[in-house]
């Protein structure tokens, strides 16, 4: 993926990092289908604790950062809780490993940690919000005393219903360069457009990659179109995620229907 500016965690166990809220925006993104509002993790499971300049941020940048398999459990929370938790989780001095990083489309204020926006819009005390959190937090993990309180009363999502993390976020970044790749728009999972559409709208990037016409793409194929067009990513690395995650049947190639339904 592509930072848009000089970002850091250096400092994420003490205070608000751009980059933790940065990469849960894109879990977020990878989680619209669960009708996610808000994701949360804490400061401890964010390990890089570095800096970075605006430009590529690698899968070697990202698994330095979520080091853990991450599984985020959806729970859903009242404002009043939802609240309690990010300032219990954010008040202590000093360094702080249980302090919640939220997602981009969410505020909170960096002295009275009180939130002020989910979802890009006020935050409502008195709705509800579907909350992606790591279950390990549920289950005790850092001792975030109304999250433990709030686990008790409702229980811990079972293992098998969460995402994962790491997965989520390079399944996103990959949408997001086949889309670029094949001249679309970036992926939005509320999109309108319809698979009919995007199947016209990338035909003729498909078949300028299919350089030997057999109707589909192979990996050596991928690589050499990427090069060609976006040299800055051009490595046989990025070209094996593209392939990995769209090649769904594993059978060697990717055909253009597959690649809808994958970036769809």
């Amino acid at each position: 993926m592509e930072l848009p500016n000089k970002m850091s965690t250096k400092q994420v166990r003490f205070e608000q990092s751009d980059l933790a809220a940065f990469l849960l925006e894109k879990l977020k993104r990878g989680m619209k289908e669960y009708n996610v509002d808000l994701v949360m993790m804490n400061g401890g499971d964010i390990r890089g604790r570095a800096d970075y300049e605006a430009g590529p941020f690698t899968l070697g940048n990202l698994y330095n950062e979520i080091a853990y398999t991450e599984a985020m459990a959806m729970v859903t929370m009242t404002g009043t809780q939802l609240a309690e938790v990010v300032k219990f989780s954010r008040q202590r001095s000093g360094e702080k490993p249980e302090f919640l990083h939220l997602d981009n489309d969410a505020k909170a204020d960096a002295t009275t940690h009180e939130l002020q926006q989910i979802d890009g819009k006020p935050f409502d005390v008195k709705k509800s919000y579907k909350v992606a959190i790591q279950r390990a937090l549920l289950e005790g993990m850092n001792d975030i005393k109304p999250l433990q309180d709030f686990a008790k009363e409702n229980g811990v999502p079972a293992e098998e219903q969460c995402s994962h993390a790491k997965e989520v976020i390079v399944s996103v970044c990959m949408k997001d360069m086949w889309r670029q790749l094949l001249s679309l728009p970036p992926w939005d999972p509320t999109s309108d457009m319809k698979p009919d559409e995007i199947k016209e709208a990338m035909r003729k990037a498909f078949e300028k990659m299919d350089t030997d016409k057999s109707g589909g793409i192979d990996l050596k194929e991928i690589e050499a179109y990427l090069k060609e067009h976006l040299p800055n990513f051009g490595s046989g690395a990025l070209a094996l995620q593209l392939f990995k995650t769209a090649d769904k049947d594993n059978s060697g190639r990717v055909e253009l229907n597959e690649l809808v339904s994958f970036v769809h």
